[in-house]
């Protein structure tokens, strides 16, 4: 410690710093492994403790391959081809729609070709009443002919039959409109004997026995059927010939009119009233078991309407095809555009 000169309460304090003394160095535990790969200058250190500089060159592959990439015409060339197929994908789907209603929309018939179910069913129904009619009058003959009072008087004259069935010994029981004729045969030609009723005008034609036939008169249609008149001992001795009228139906038509039965010298109408002079002429034939003209039903079919459904299946179908065949054209131009 010293006094300052300036000052006699001043003091000042100095202290005089010891010299630094450093401190001895530990000698370094040896250690062969470690020793050894210093002197060799192989060092091995883990990936963890390597820092890698940012500005360090790219290390050069070996192998020196190159990576290839697929060139961009083949993908361009994809992308093209299948732009093309979707115009063809596309015209697929309204193709097959416009076939579709077009199965879907009824057929129109042509009209020589056109029938109606109620002309066919119309002509079944006379067809069936012909072959009923015939069928009856035959049993009625047969029965007529088998009559024992008859096959007596067929032996005599004509005068002594007329007498018989005056005095009703021969009776026929008739219904309005039918007649009866009676032949004797026996080994010459048929020779008319009795008509009934009197006054009745003949039945022509009548030549053998078990004749069937359709014949006109006036307006109607009558069935002519004849049966033999036979003695005890089998052998035929005349004929009887029976005329009946067929009363045909005349139903109510729908579609129909002008209905007439054809194949005779002249057609009967059977109803139906004036043909229509916008309809169509149609013609069913009569399936009959009786020999004869060929018979059928001819009618004037009304135009039936079309329905508006027809006419939207037909519009839609149309806009179909015209856009499959829009779709197309597009397909075909990109095809011609890419060659």
């Amino acid at each position: 410690m010293s006094q300052s000169p300036n000052s006699d309460d001043d003091y000042q304090i100095e202290v005089a710093a010891a010299p630094r003394v450093a401190a001895p160095r530990r000698p370094r535990t040896p250690n062969p492994q470690v020793d050894e790969a210093i002197q060799s200058g192989e060092i091995e250190l883990p990936r963890s403790l390597i820092i890698r500089s940012s500005q360090s060159p790219p290390l050069e592959r070996d192998d020196h391959t190159e990576r290839t990439e697929p060139p961009p015409q083949v993908a361009i060339e994809k992308r093209a081809r299948f732009g093309r197929l979707a115009w063809l994908i596309a015209a697929i789907a309204p193709a097959i729609a416009a076939i579709v209603l077009r199965y879907a929309q009824p057929a129109v018939t042509a009209p020589g070709a056109q029938h109606s179910a109620e002309a066919e069913s119309f002509a079944q129904l006379v067809g069936t009443s012909l072959d009923a009619a015939v069928h009856t009058a035959q049993l009625r003959a047969a029965a007529l002919a088998s009559s024992s009072m008859l096959r007596a008087g067929i032996q005599t004259d004509a005068a002594t039959l007329a007498d018989m069935a005056k005095d009703q010994d021969v009776v026929f029981g008739l219904a309005a409109g039918e007649r009866v004729e009676v032949f004797q045969t026996g080994t010459h030609a048929a020779v008319s004997m009795l008509r009934v009723p009197g006054g009745a005008a003949p039945i022509p034609n009548i030549t053998v026995p078990n004749i069937e036939r359709l014949d006109i008169e006036g307006s109607k249609v009558i069935v002519v059927v004849t049966a033999p008149i036979t003695q005890p001992g089998g052998a035929t001795a005349g004929l009887i010939a029976l005329a009946a009228p067929i009363d045909l139906a005349k139903p109510q038509f729908a579609q129909l009119s002008g209905v007439a039965l054809t194949g005779f010298a002249k057609p009967i109408a059977l109803g139906g009233g004036a043909a229509s002079p916008t309809g169509t002429t149609i013609a069913v034939p009569i399936a009959t078991t009786i020999k004869g003209p060929t018979l059928s039903i001819t009618a004037t079919l009304a135009a039936a309407p079309v329905p508006a459904t027809d006419h939207f299946l037909a519009y839609a179908r149309y806009a179909c095809a015209a856009l499959a065949t829009l779709f197309l054209l597009m397909y075909l131009a990109s095809v011609i555009i890419r060659r």
